[in-house]
């Protein structure tokens, strides 16, 4: 290690063969550029990251993933633990973030309409949810390739009138109720940003609904008058998985 002589202020310079943990102080006379721009000398490094699945402002899910470029003078301990000067500033973490959905169908009395694209676009009010006149086991479907815990749907038209719902998946014989279901769409009765919930099955199974061989739940209709008041259509769906 050695040292070189400085501008004002009596500053040091330091180069190192090797990389340790160090606790560095800012004076006066030194500025950081952190990751959110603050440049602020007093203000941690610190980065962010945004997952947006609580809220109505549904845009991107993605996690920031900063990249810093280091010089060979300089040294940093990476969030990683492994000091190396020359790894991206990355941000571990083990929350999931929500995606597209593999699958969306809509069932109206047996006849299955496949609405995948639909769900995958921002288009408004291009899934329907449930038909115009809902009857009972009309349903609609949600599919991905691996498991999910919670259905997010970007509902455009509450749907309106008398009907039920209940959550079911496929456990390799036949279609079942899911537990732990926290239903806040309202049997689709509620428009915007709102999640189905549920506990994720252990014995889930593949199944094949419109061609598409995938881990599906849908919300089938156990009840209903017979015609609804306001169809509900959907503009959006994601999914949240759980691998």
């Amino acid at each position: 290690m050695g040292f070189g002589g400085g501008l004002g202020f009596g500053t040091a310079y330091i180069v190192l063969d090797r990389y340790y943990t160090a606790i560095i102080a800012l004076v006066r006379s030194t500025a950081l550029t952190i990751v959110d721009a603050l440049h602020s000398k007093d203000a941690p490094i610190e980065t962010y990251f945004s997952s947006q699945l609580e809220t109505d402002n549904v845009a991107g899910f993605k996690l920031l993933k900063p990249s810093i470029a280091l010089v060979d003078s300089e040294g940093i301990v990476a969030p990683d633990g492994t000091y190396d000067k020359g790894a991206a500033i990355t941000v571990p973490h083990t929350e999931t973030v929500a995606e597209a959905v593999g699958g969306a169908v809509a069932d109206d009395g047996g006849v299955q309409t496949n609405e995948t694209v639909a769900a995958n676009n921002a288009t408004a009010n291009d899934m329907h949810l449930l038909p115009a006149a809902v009857a009972q086991n009309d349903a609609y479907y949600i599919g991905s390739s691996h498991t999910f815990g919670y259905v997010l749907f970007d509902i455009g038209r509450a749907g309106a009138g008398t009907w039920d719902l209940v959550w079911e998946y496929y456990n390799g014989t036949i279609w079942t109720a899911l537990s732990g279901v926290e239903d806040r769409t309202n049997n689709f009765k509620k428009s915007a940003h709102n999640q189905v919930l549920f506990t994720v099955p252990a014995d889930w199974a593949l199944t094949t609904v419109a061609t598409l061989n995938l881990y599906w739940i849908r919300g089938r209709v156990t009840t209903a008058t017979p015609s609804a008041t306001t169809q509900p259509l959907g503009n959006q769906a994601w999914v949240k998985t759980t691998a």
